[in-house]
């Protein structure tokens, strides 16, 4: 005749706590994709140590739907850093995904936060419209009444619109003349930031002969966080001490010189949030030490079930070989004694599997192993006679099962020129598909840059591509560009994107005939270096 008290487990880590007596439901919202097994329990309200067992799982499925994705239009969007220098200066491209966007900007320079100012009233602008800021940190300058010194500073860039309503994207390109590197502007979300119990992965980071690194973190919210950053070696064990920040409300901070203590190359960075309730984004930077070229690194997570956690399926969109450019892959074991193999698509010539790596003695996470020409590599290991040299194509790695996950990044470079790109997986986030479609900011076709643009078919089926150039007033320039990709097919557009002269337009790949998915990345080059930068495709709705 007791009274008695339920409680559901959610399965992500929380519960529901005891019921007050005679209630008999409870609601839950999921921060992340995945499966999560809920279950319940009751007790006796009046004596509490009388408990039943767990009940059968209900098994409940978040799957991440259109405008959930982690790098969808948002109404508030984070570059984790943009500078002004005496030589760096940084342009962004603010693209209005929705029309009628009105967007403020704040300015995150160690703890001091200055805005919001009204950077880009669009208000009667067309959705796909945009607006570019050769040097987003003078235009700031300009923009506040008070006195302030924005020369030779660098900090985070919060991009905020009037309403949930409004959403836009953005990216950056920071560059020196010639040299460049380009970043995605990201939306304060779980699967973007490293938390209590959620970490961040930077890949291969260097600081050898060839490269120096950097990494930036951002306090997204008003609660103070201490932080701790780590580098790991190939054999995963880690290289000189822990790093330790501790970053007050909208603090913005970069860890330089203490990253630069030891020597190695191709290690990863780890973020750790060890106190505070908050989010922290976080970016890692490689700079050439004879050209000072930059390259972005791209923050992943190292845990759990996100759209860029660990998997044991990645892609990576391009790969090359020529005489003079080649793609160095790092693959960083997440789990342990991962056997990793590879397929290479080339065009329609679909080449593999090959073993690639056999880290099945491997006791613990975060050992990796590096490739530094990753198409010599598997020319070596492939028994049959193919010509790998002077082709580029996509990368697929998979792990024997889902149990195994790994982590990948490839830089391409030549000299002392070299792009960034982490490896994707494939699922609705990452990928284009139909009723899913993918936009590629801040691409040129002037007298400093040449674009190109990456496709590349995850299915078994036929697909139908549209590709089309959108201009800074929502208008297409051109025609569109159609491709019909076979199964695993890797194709790049170039030609077509180099027809008309246009700056810092956006580009949107749409999937028209088929039912696969297909994943996208773009890229500029420097007409007069050669230098290449990477541009993230991201969620266009």
């Amino acid at each position: 005749g007791h009274d008695v008290q339920y409680l559901f487990d959610w399965d992500d880590g929380s519960d529901s706590g005891w019921l007050a007596v005679g209630t008999t439901t409870a609601s839950h919202s999921w921060s992340a994709a995945g499966t999560y097994d809920v279950r319940a329990k009751a007790r006796c309200a009046t004596h509490t140590d009388v408990e039943s067992a767990w009940s059968e799982t209900l098994e409940v499925i978040i799957s991440e739907g259109g405008g959930d994705h982690y790098n969808s239009p948002a109404s508030r969007l984070i570059l984790t850093e943009v500078n002004w220098s005496s030589t760096w200066q940084s342009q962004v491209q603010v693209t209005d995904v929705t029309g009628g966007s009105v967007v403020q900007v704040y300015y995150n320079t160690g703890t001091d936060r200055r805005g919001p100012f009204s950077l880009w009233n669009n208000g009667t602008g067309a959705a796909g419209s945009s607006v570019s800021f050769a040097n987003i940190v003078s235009t700031i300058d300009s923009l506040d009444p008070d006195p302030f010194a924005y020369g030779s500073t660098n900090g985070a860039l919060e991009l905020i619109t009037q309403d949930e309503s409004h959403l836009i994207q953005a990216a950056v390109r920071t560059y020196n003349g010639g040299n460049s590197r380009t970043f995605p502007a990201l939306t304060d979300c779980v699967t973007n930031t490293a938390a209590l119990s959620r970490e961040l992965v930077i890949p291969n980071l260097s600081n050898d002969a060839d490269y120096r690194p950097s990494v930036a973190l951002f306090n997204t919210g008003t609660c103070s966080m201490t932080l701790e950053v780590k580098i790991w070696g190939s054999d995963g064990t880690q290289i000189g001490s822990t790093m330790t920040r501790t970053l007050a409300g909208y603090e913005m901070s970069v860890l330089a010189s203490e990253l630069r203590q030891d020597t190695y190359s191709n290690a990863t960075v780890t973020v750790d949030v060890t106190s505070g309730t908050g989010r922290v984004l976080a970016s890692g930077q490689t700079a050439h030490r004879t050209s000072s070229d930059p390259a972005a690194h791209v923050a992943v997570q190292g845990l759990g079930s996100f759209a860029n956690s660990p998997g044991d399926h990645l892609v990576l969109t391009e790969v090359n070989w020529s005489s003079s450019w080649q793609s160095q892959v790092q693959i960083t074991e997440m789990t342990s004694g991962s056997v990793v193999q590879v397929y290479y698509n080339t065009g329609t010539n679909r080449r593999g599997p090959f073993t690639l790596w056999d880290n099945s003695m491997a006791a613990s996470w975060g050992s990796s192993v590096s490739f530094s020409n990753i198409l010599a590599t598997i020319d070596a290991l492939d028994p049959d006679p193919f010509t790998y040299g002077s082709t580029n194509g996509s990368l697929e790695l998979l792990t024997q099962d889902g149990s195994h996950r790994i982590q990948a990044a490839v830089r391409t470079y030549n000299g002392g020129y070299s792009r960034t790109f982490p490896a994707l997986g494939v699922n609705a986030a990452n990928t284009a598909g139909p009723g899913r479609k993918m936009m590629i900011p801040n691409l040129s076709n002037d007298a400093d840059y040449r674009p190109s643009v990456v496709l590349f078919n995850t299915g078994s089926g036929s697909v139908t591509v549209a590709v089309k150039i959108i201009g800074s007033n929502g208008a297409q320039i051109g025609t569109t560009t159609t491709r019909t990709l076979a199964a695993h097919e890797m194709s790049v557009v170039a030609s077509e994107l180099r027809q008309d002269t246009y700056s810092n337009a956006t580009v949107t790949v749409e999937v028209t005939v088929g039912s696969d998915s297909v994943l996208a990345s773009g890229q500029t080059a420097h007409r007069m270096t050669g230098d290449p930068a990477a541009h993230l495709a991201v969620q266009a709705e």
